[in-house]
C-alpha cells in the first residue's frame, strides 16, 4: 500500500486518513480539535528552553509534531512548565505560548506546531513536487532528505544559509524488534509518496507518518553568520 499525498492532504489507498498544515495562525478548527484532544500524561519541566518543553510535551504524549526557531546571538529564555494529564492540548499549547510568547501554536490531524510569530523561514514555503519513504527506514533519514530535495537546498544557498554544525539527529530509544523462535523480525512500514506540497507540509507528514516524531528546525543570524540546523527527536 502506498500513501499519497496531494494538495496538502494525505491520501492512505483504501484507508482515508488526512494530514497537512499550511495555517498561517491558530484558527478556530486547530483549537477545537485542540481542545477535544486530551493529554494521556504530565510532565513538570524545571528551567527549559521552547524546544526542551515542547519536545518533552511530545514525546510524553507521543505526539507528531514540529518546531521552527529563527535566533540571533542571544542565549533561549528557560522556563519552569508542568502539564498534567487529562488536560486539553489547546490549553497545554496555551501555556507554552504564553510563556514564550514569541511563538504561537497550530493544531491539525493531530500534529502539534509551535512557530515563530514574525513569520515562518521562506523555506518552508518552498514547493517539493515528488518525495517518497518508507517508514520501514531510519526515522532522521526522510526528514534530513526534505533539505537535499530540489529546490530546498539551492533555495538555502541563494539566502547565504549554511548548515550549523551539520545536520543533526539527537537520540531517541526505539521499541525493541518483535523476536519470533530466536530471530528478530524486520521492521515493517509503509511506504509515502508526497507530491507538490511545501517543506512545511512534508515535514509534517514525515512526523505523522512514524507516529511520534518531533522535527526541530532553526535559522540562525550572529555575526554576519547566516546559519540553518535540521534536528530530529
Amino acid at each position: 500500500m502506498i500513501v499519497k499525498m496531494t494538495a496538502f492532504k494525505l491520501i492512505v489507498l483504501g484507508a482515508g486518513l488526512s494530514c497537512g498544515l499550511t495555517a498561517q495562525n491558530t484558527t478556530a478548527d486547530m483549537r477545537i480539535e485542540a481542545t477535544n484532544t486530551l493529554l494521556h500524561g504530565g510532565v513538570q519541566l524545571e528551567l527549559e528552553p521552547a524546544s526542551s518543553a515542547f519536545g518533552a510535551l511530545l514525546r510524553i504524549n507521543a505526539r507528531p509534531g514540529g518546531m521552527i526557531i529563527v535566533s540571533g546571538c542571544g542565549v533561549p529564555a528557560r522556563y519552569s512548565v508542568g502539564f498534567s494529564a487529562g488536560m486539553p492540548w489547546s490549553t497545554a499549547l496555551d501555556t507554552l505560548t504564553s510563556i514564550f510568547p514569541e511563538n504561537y501554536w497550530t493544531f491539525k490531524d493531530g500534529v502539534a506546531n509551535l512557530l515563530p510569530k514574525q513569520g515562518v523561514p521562506s523555506v518552508m514555503d518552498v514547493q517539493i513536487e515528488r518525495f517518497e519513504w518508507d517508514t520501514a527506514a531510519n526515522e532522521p533519514s526522510a526528514i534530513f532528505r526534505i533539505f537535499d530535495a530540489n529546490g530546498v537546498k539551492s533555495h538555502l544557498t541563494a539566502l547565504g544559509l549554511t548548515p550549523y554544525s551539520g545536520l543533526q539527529a539527537f537520540t531517541w530509544l526505539q521499541k525493541a524488534p518483535k523476536v519470533v523462535n530466536g530471530v528478530p523480525e524486520p521492521r515493517r512500514g509503509q511506504k509515502y509518496k508526497l507530491e507538490n506540497v511545501t517543506v512545511l507540509t512534508a515535514l509534517n507528514a514525515i512526523a505523522a507518518a512514524y507516529g511520534d516524531e518531533f522535527w526541530l528546525y532553526e535559522e540562525r543570524k550572529c555575526g554576519g553568520e547566516k546559519t540553518y540546523r535540521i534536528s530530529v527527536r
